[in-house]
């Protein structure tokens, strides 16, 4: 069965090839374009490489996060009203698209502690079988940033910038990292999930997310009497 996720990228790949249609070959570069920032919408952003010759679009989602990314190879795409229009549609699906699959694993991942697993065990969610060819992004984009927090309504909503699409590993556990509640490999440039945590008991919980590069570890504290939730960075 396909997941959300594996459905809207198969859906966003599709429209991307109706644009690749209206795309020409050239040797020289169009300026970064950005669309318009709509509060409740977001946007969509095109960079083209002088060196490689190589478009890349991006989308954020309403809080400036990147969502998704795809790189043109040696072309430049023409922005005219129909382009534009095919990103704008593709936008709206990502953004309704996050907005879906954060509802969904809120409510299946930690809904009861059925779901926790053993720490030998393997996650049996979809990883690509080889890492994705390096995109271009601007030196001053590399870096790979999170910002978790908990939200009002006791919702854990892990976020990061992934730029260069490298594998990073999320792990929610316990203090010990005995128990495992989730336990996920991603390559997207942008990741966002929200967690229902209004089920786990009072205690201790490690977030952990994992890059090549670095690892940010944040401790988790939950006191169910008094429907407190704290999470913090730790080294």
């Amino acid at each position: 069965m396909k997941t959300v996720h594996q459905i809207a990228d198969h859906s966003l790949r599709a429209l991307l090839v109706i644009v690749l249609l209206f795309t020409t070959l050239v040797a020289t570069a169009q300026p970064d374009f950005r669309s318009g920032n709509d509060q409740g919408k977001g946007y969509w952003k095109i960079q083209t490489d002088y060196a490689t010759r190589n478009t890349v679009i991006r989308f954020f989602n309403a809080r400036s996060e990147p969502i998704y990314q795809e790189t043109i190879r040696g072309k430049y795409v023409k922005l005219t009203k129909r382009n534009m229009r095919l990103f704008d549609e593709m936008l709206n699906r990502m953004v309704n698209s996050e907005l879906l699959a954060s509802q969904v694993k809120s409510y299946d991942l930690l809904a009861t502690n059925d779901f926790r697993y053993s720490s030998v065990s393997s996650s049996n969610r979809f990883v690509p079988s080889e890492k994705p060819a390096e995109e271009f992004v601007p030196i001053e984009n590399r870096l790979f940033m999170a910002n978790p927090f908990i939200s009002e309504s006791a919702k854990l909503r892990v976020s990061f910038a992934n730029p260069e699409q490298k594998k990073v590993q999320i792990e929610l556990t316990d203090d010990e990292s005995t128990t495992v509640y989730y336990n996920e490999s991603s390559y997207l440039a942008g990741y966002n999930r929200y967690f229902d945590i209004r089920h786990l008991s009072s205690g201790k919980y490690h977030l952990k997310l994992k890059s090549p590069d670095q690892t940010l570890n944040y401790l988790m504290t939950i006191n169910k009497p008094y429907q407190e939730y704290s999470l913090k960075a730790i080294k």
